[in-house]
């Protein structure tokens, strides 16, 4: 894909991902994503993200409010020209959004598992 033309040092108007609430938001700054790449067209980002997925499908994932998956959201940076720190901008907001939140704060721990142990049998 074409790379995305960045803005004049000092007047960075990126979406910023880091920032979002809720799908709704995710899926707005996606959208302005795409627009701040130079808003090429449905066709072109199928070819862009090596046809992934087609022209279609990204339409109705764009037009959408909910979460697409990591797959296609890495589709569409791709397809826009994004660099590599978009691609893990957008990958970090949708894991948070996607996962529960206690596993989402890196401080968190998780449960741990509990061992099984073998039962003995007696006569």
């Amino acid at each position: 894909a074409r790379p995305v033309v960045p803005d004049v040092p000092d007047f960075d108007l990126c979406p910023d991902p880091g920032t979002v609430q809720t799908p709704t938001d995710f899926m707005d700054t996606l959208r302005m994503y795409r627009i701040w790449a130079g808003k090429p067209s449905y066709r072109v980002m199928e070819r862009q993200c090596g046809r992934r997925f087609a022209a279609s499908t990204i339409y109705t994932a764009l037009q959408s409010n909910e979460l697409p998956s990591l797959d296609m959201v890495q589709a569409i940076i791709t397809a826009c020209g994004g660099r590599e720190e978009h691609r893990l901008a957008f990958a970090s907001a949708w894991r948070h959004l996607i996962m529960p939140q206690q596993y989402a704060d890196p401080a968190a721990q998780p449960p741990r598992a509990r061992a099984l142990y073998p039962v003995s049998e007696t006569a």
